[in-house]
């Protein structure tokens, strides 16, 4: 009777050292460096049954080969978790991904005692042009940026665009470290003067009100003229 046991025994113990433990691994390629930044993986794992992905920015993916964005910049440690028959493995690799100023932002200007609020969307290319547009709460004083916008060395960056059409506004300043804002000064028109500016990133779909008694666009052009 103790034979058959032993014997069941050791089969088990034989069957169970031939399971292989996985193990994981994988590459990845980006469709860019700067962020938002997709990137695709390619799992090389081997012996495995499953797996779970961990990209390091609270979100994961139990997928083969997952397509995840980074919306932030920022360094990432991608985990790769290979489960199988023979237990588990994890590969992690850590992925770079470069701030930018591409988004929406909520932006403030003033001209002598006033302020105007309004948006920017902004994109950022590989070598820091900048494309995107200006628009005030109300939707009014729509302006697409001039091919000299750009961001420069340093978390410089220049916003330069047609005020209404009519008046050149010339925006230079620093960006935070974190990208999450961002101020200086700028010039607009003739008037030497340098005013202030401001602008922090904006996750809403828009910032567009439409319960302005006075139009800020007339306002502000009114303010420009009685300057000159």
């Amino acid at each position: 009777m103790k034979q058959p046991i032993l014997m069941l025994i050791l089969f088990a113990i034989v069957f169970a050292s031939c399971k292989k433990e996985p193990t994981a691994s994988f590459e990845y390629t980006m469709d860019g460096t700067l962020a938002p930044c997709k990137v695709s993986f390619i799992n090389k794992s081997s012996d495995a049954t499953s797996h779970n992905w961990d990209f390091g920015d609270q979100s994961s993916s139990t997928e083969d080969n997952p397509i995840h964005e980074f919306v932030e910049g920022g360094n990432y440690p991608v985990s790769l978790t290979a489960n199988g028959e023979g237990g588990e493995n994890t590969f992690t690799q850590t992925i770079t991904v470069l701030h930018s100023v591409t988004g929406k932002w909520d932006i403030s200007i003033t001209l002598e005692d006033e302020t105007f609020d309004g948006e920017l969307n902004l994109s950022q290319a590989e070598d820091g042009a900048l494309s995107g547009d200006f628009v005030f709460t109300d939707g009014s004083g729509f302006s697409k940026l001039l091919s000299s916008s750009n961001v420069g060395n340093n978390n410089e960056i220049n916003i330069d665009f047609w005020m209404g059409g009519t008046y050149l506004t010339k925006l230079s300043g620093l960006i935070s470290p974190g990208y999450k804002s961002m101020s200086g000064k700028y010039t607009i028109g003739t008037i030497t003067k340098q005013y202030s500016w401001s602008a922090t990133k904006s996750y809403a779909k828009s910032v567009k009100k439409s319960n302005l008694n006075i139009k800020p666009l007339e306002k502000l052009m009114g303010l420009i003229n009685s300057l000159k």
